[in-house]
C-alpha cells in the first residue's frame, strides 16, 4: 500500500506522461507523416492515452476534495476552475488565432475547441456534487449504467455529446475508484493491444475519421478511450521504484501545460516544414516554457495562477469542514 505522499508522486508522474503525449499528438513529424501506417498508429494510441488518464485522476482526486470542503464551496470553486478557464482561455486563444491567421481563420469555436477539455470535467463535477447533495435518489450502480447507456446510443446519433459523455463518466469511473492497483493490469495492457492491432488492420484507423463519423467504429474507438484510462497510474505504481522526479515535475504542470502549449503549436503549424528538429525544438518549448512561467510569476505575482485557478479568490478556509 503507498503512502499518501507516494501515491500523489505516481498521480503526477501520469499525469506527467500524459502531457508529454498531448505534445506529442499536437506536433506532426514529417519524416513521420511519410510512413501513414506508422502515423496512424501513433495518432491512435495517442488519441486514446491520454486525456482518459486525466479524466480519471481528475475523479479519483476529488474524493479529496469532497471530504475537505463542503458541497457549497465546490460548486462555485469548479465552476470558476473550469467553464471560467475554459472561457478566459477561449477567448485569449481566439486573439493569438486572430493576429496568427487573420479573421478568415480566427474563429472562436476553433479557439474553444481548444479548451474542450474543461467541458467534460464541469459536467461530471456537477453531476457527482448534485449525487452527494442527494439531489438524485437512485443508486451508484443505476446512474453508472444510464450513463454509460445514454453514451451509447449518443454514439450512433451525435458524436460531440457523446465523446463529452464518455469523458465525464470516465470522471465518474474515478470517483468511485477507491484505490489503484495494477493487479490486472497486464490484461489491460493486452485488450488494448488488441483493440489498437483490430482498428489499425480495419483500414479505418484515422482518429479523426472515428470522432467525427457516428457508427460502431466510434463506438469502439471510444471504448477503448475507457479501457486505457487506469493503464499509465497503474504502470506508475509498479515503476514507483524507479520514480522519475521530472515526470512527476511535470505532471505538477500539467494544466499550464495543456494550456499554454497551444500557442507553440498554433506558430508551429503555421509553418509547412515539418522536419524532426524543428518539432523537436517545438516539443522542448511546449513542455519546458510553460513550467518556467509558472514558477517565476508565481513567486511574484498570484494573478498568473488566478488565470488558470480563480477559485484562489474564494476563501478556502471559511469551507474547511469540521473535521471533528
Amino acid at each position: 500500500m503507498l503512502d499518501k505522499e507516494s501515491r500523489y508522486e505516481y498521480l503526477d508522474s501520469a499525469k506527467g506522461i500524459a502531457s508529454i503525449i498531448v505534445v506529442l499528438s499536437h506536433i506532426p513529424v514529417r519524416e513521420i507523416n511519410d510512413f501513414k501506417f506508422l502515423k496512424n498508429g501513433l495518432d491512435l494510441i495517442f488519441a486514446t492515452l491520454h486525456n482518459p488518464t486525466f479524466y480519471f485522476i481528475s475523479g479519483f482526486l476529488f474524493k479529496e476534495s469532497l471530504k475537505k470542503y463542503d458541497i457549497k464551496f465546490l460548486f462555485k470553486s469548479k465552476l470558476l476552475d473550469t467553464m471560467v478557464v475554459f472561457s478566459i482561455w477561449s477567448v485569449i486563444i481566439f486573439c493569438f488565432y486572430y493576429v496568427s491567421y487573420g479573421w478568415i481563420r480566427a474563429l472562436l469555436w476553433k479557439a474553444a475547441n481548444t479548451m474542450w477539455f474543461f467541458i467534460p470535467l464541469y459536467i461530471a463535477y456537477m453531476g457527482i456534487l448534485l449525487y452527494e447533495k442527494k439531489i438524485f435518489f437512485i443508486k451508484k450502480a443505476l446512474i453508472t449504467i444510464l450513463w454509460f447507456g445514454v453514451f451509447c446510443v449518443m454514439v450512433f446519433v451525435w458524436t460531440v455529446p457523446a465523446k463529452i459523455l464518455l469523458y465525464s463518466f470516465i470522471v465518474w469511473i474515478g470517483f468511485n475508484t477507491n484505490f489503484i492497483s495494477p493487479k490486472f493490469l497486464g490484461y489491460e495492457i493486452m485488450l488494448y493491444l488488441i483493440f489498437i492491432v483490430i482498428l489499425i488492420l480495419s483500414n479505418r484507423f484515422y482518429p479523426s475519421e472515428f470522432v467525427s463519423k457516428p457508427g460502431i467504429h466510434n463506438l469502439v474507438f471510444l471504448s477503448l478511450t475507457l479501457l486505457s484510462c487506469r493503464i499509465l497510474p497503474e504502470i506508475m505504481i509498479i515503476m514507483d521504484k524507479y520514480r522519475c522526479r521530472t515526470l512527476s515535475y511535470i505532471g505538477k504542470h500539467s494544466l499550464y501545460i495543456y494550456i499554454l502549449h497551444n500557442f507553440f503549436t498554433i506558430v508551429y503549424n503555421q509553418q509547412q516544414n515539418y522536419h524532426w528538429y524543428i518539432a523537436l525544438v517545438c516539443f522542448i518549448c511546449c513542455i519546458t516554457i510553460p513550467i518556467l512561467l509558472t514558477d517565476f510569476f508565481n513567486k511574484y505575482n498570484n494573478l498568473f495562477r488566478i488565470l488558470f485557478k480563480p477559485s484562489l479568490l474564494l476563501n478556502h478556509t471559511d469551507s474547511i469542514l469540521n473535521d471533528s
